[in-house]
């Protein structure tokens, strides 16, 4: 494994832990408050983005 293999992996990592976190707050609040669409919309939407960018890192890393 070399550096941009293991940089993508913490950053995968770390995206996957907040995106879940702010997902489970996000879907708490909309059952408690019977909306639509939470306010943390937006951050899941950014961290799975992370996710994604994290990920292609990764695969990039993996193939040199």
């Amino acid at each position: 494994m070399n550096g941009t293999t293991i940089t993508g992996l913490v950053i995968l990592i770390i995206t996957l832990t907040i995106h879940f976190s702010v997902l489970n707050r996000n879907r708490a609040y909309k059952k408690e408050h019977n909306v639509k669409r939470g306010p943390l919309l937006k951050l899941v939407i950014i961290t799975g983005l992370l996710n994604l960018v994290g990920l292609i890192i990764m695969i990039v890393g993996m193939m040199h």
